[in-house]
């Protein structure tokens, strides 16, 4: 998740702003493991088109 110097500054902020902040890198980690799993799809797609063109 964060690194152990940023998490304490976060830590020195209100709890509403550390809610703010760690909701936001929930949601950007999130949105990372998603893009991942669209290139993995995509790429896995790419694949198989590839190996019927090979095929033919």
């Amino acid at each position: 998740m964060l690194q152990k110097d940023i998490m304490e500054k976060i830590q020195r902020l209100s709890n509403d702003d550390q809610r703010i902040i760690l909701d936001l890198v929930r949601m950007i980690e999130q949105g990372s493991k998603n893009n991942q799993k669209m290139r993995d799809i995509i790429q896995n797609e790419i694949e198989q088109l590839v190996m019927k063109e090979r095929q033919q």
